[in-house]
């Protein structure tokens, strides 16, 4: 008896080392009992979550939660086609997104959160044909986006938010095909864009370049010509006083340049590829520690992570990840500032797509954990983590282990601290987070899409529920054994015991035995095998522990 308990209680600590909190897992609806509601777009606003979904009636359409009640928030486009809604974004409290209805086609949409406060925000292409608005960002109060009319072309608009207050900014390239704005990125009350207004460069023309506006036709001006035919300005990041972006002066090919918004500001600060194509193509620009971070690519290295300070001298690789030619950075390159460290997706040669932290120096720049043994497959794409979400101290994030699908992992910011999640341990082959699902955090939850057994791709959440936590053996009085169990686990304690409940890994309450002793045996036959967390309650405390049903 001696030896099992010692056995049982090493056991117990064991689990509790490795499980200081237990994610608790909740199917927030099954939205779509017949099918896949697969919910996209989770966007957090006056502590609920928007986001479309399809129930199989009424098709892709707004959906809210609070995580205990999910509603259809409006039909807006009735039959089973739904409203192709898509293009959140929060605008003074309220939602601005884009959805099409057979009156007015894709249109831009406004809602308080209630069926009668989504409405129609503004027809800007009068009739069905629909103005195709997005690439939003916020500016000045309102938000500015690329759009049409029918007329003027795709040029830039704002919105404030109101009827009247949604109007074209200016028309850049008369005609009907417009100047097409993008790569909208705010710096010092000015909002920088690449745009056209057109190709005649015998008569003025000067393609695709870098502009500014104050949000007015009369503060909206090109800020330098730096080709004579379109060195289309992309990838725009504000670091700094600068904006920093890509661009092509028809010499050194496409390369990192910045500008302070004039004219003789704006300069190529690094020719990084001076072989080949001549093309660096510098993107995924990242502030974090004082530089600026990016990915680009030299015949030397392959595509790498680079450092800048906005000099040629300070323009350096911060690591050649992958030796040689090849590309340390994956197509689907991920990133996110956990920790007072930068987590990102990287491949190397023998680790394929992996997890790497840096510090900001080359000797700081390190695999942070083999997720997936071995080198993956030859892009690094299929296993590599990412799509990362900070939820309180906790880092969640997608990745594959072994055979399983995309899974659920969460890290504490250590290797030792990272581990895979899972709704259903006795299944975990089943489970399926969604290739794109749209992490959100809400409070203390993080909402995810993801299909688990049976249910089809849903709204998920999960949460480390601090009373169901697991607590640490020296610091509480309470024996379980044996553990794992067939059909009776035995406990006993210093403390006269009030209580034992058992839950599931979902919250659910499966038992509640009330006791009056300082030793007991519960019986657990009734349970399925898998994982559960059992419950002590004493006048005095309560304490939590993982046990195993065989």
């Amino acid at each position: 008896m001696k030896s099992k308990f010692i056995l049982a209680a090493l056991l117990v600590s064991f689990l509790k080392i490795n499980a200081q909190q237990s994610p608790v897992f909740k199917l927030v609806k099954d939205i779509n009992p017949t099918g896949d509601s697969i919910p996209t777009d989770l966007i957090n606003l006056n502590s609920k979550i928007y986001f479309a979904a399809d129930d199989g009636v009424h098709g892709r359409e707004l959906w809210v939660t609070d995580g205990t009640e999910t509603k259809l928030v409006k039909d807006i486009n009735p039959g089973e086609n739904g409203s192709d809604i898509s293009n959140f974004k929060v605008l003074n409290g309220k939602l601005i997104f884009t959805a099409t209805d057979e009156a007015n086609g894709n249109e831009l949409w406004i809602s308080d959160g209630t069926e009668a406060g989504t409405t129609l925000l503004k027809d800007m292409y009068p009739g069905s044909g629909g103005s195709y608005a997005f690439e939003f960002v916020e500016f000045n109060n309102a938000l500015y986006f690329r759009s049409e009319d029918g007329v003027h072309g795709t040029e830039l608009w704002k919105t404030d938010g109101t009827t009247a207050g949604t109007a074209m900014v200016t028309d850049l390239r008369p005609g009907e095909f417009g100047s097409n704005p993008s790569y909208f990125t705010v710096l010092n009350n000015k909002l920088y864009f690449n745009a056209l207004d057109g190709f005649d460069f015998d008569n003025g023309d000067h393609g695709f370049e870098l502009w500014v506006t104050d949000g007015t036709p009369a503060g909206t001006h090109l800020v330098k010509d730096i080709n004579a035919e379109s060195s289309n300005p992309s990838n725009l990041k504000a670091f700094g006083n600068k904006i920093y972006f890509n661009a092509d002066d028809g010499t050194n090919g496409i390369e990192l340049w910045a500008t302070d918004g004039t004219s003789a500001g704006t300069y190529l600060v690094k020719d990084i590829n001076t072989g080949g194509n001549g093309n660096s193509l510098p993107s995924d620009f990242i502030d974090f520690s004082g530089k600026l971070f990016f990915t680009a690519y030299s015949s030397e290295t392959g595509r790498e992570i680079w450092t800048t300070d906005g000099t040629e001298a300070g323009t350096k690789i911060l690591k050649d990840v992958y030796q040689g030619i090849d590309n340390g950075v994956i197509p689907q390159f991920r990133y996110i500032i956990f920790k007072d460290k930068l987590f990102m997706t990287l491949k190397d040669a023998e680790h394929g797509g992996e997890i790497w932290t840096t510090d900001g120096t080359t000797e700081g720049t390190q695999l942070f954990k083999d997720i997936n043994p071995g080198p993956g497959d030859s892009m690094g794409i299929t296993q590599a983590p990412m799509l990362f979400q900070k939820l309180n101290n906790t880092l969640f994030f997608r990745a594959i282990y072994d055979e399983d699908y995309f899974q659920l992992w969460k890290s504490d910011g250590t290797s030792a601290g990272t581990e895979k999640i899972t709704a259903d341990p006795e299944n975990p082959s089943q489970d399926a987070v969604g290739y794109i699902p749209y992490f959100t955090a809400l409070e203390d939850k993080l909402y995810f899409t993801a299909k688990y057994n049976d249910q089809g791709y849903e709204l998920w959440s999960v949460t480390a529920d601090e009373a169901m936590s697991v607590t640490d053996i020296n610091k509480n009085s309470f024996s379980i054994y044996p553990n794992p169990a067939d059909n009776f686990i035995n406990i006993s304690g210093d403390n006269v015991i009030t209580s034992v409940q058992v839950y599931d890994y979902s919250g659910k309450l499966l038992l509640n035995n009330p006791a009056n002793s300082k030793k007991l045996e519960l019986n657990i036959s009734s349970l399925h095998k898998g994982n559960y967390v059992i419950k002590i309650l004493s006048a005095q405390k309560s304490s939590s522990y993982k046990i195993i049903k065989k």
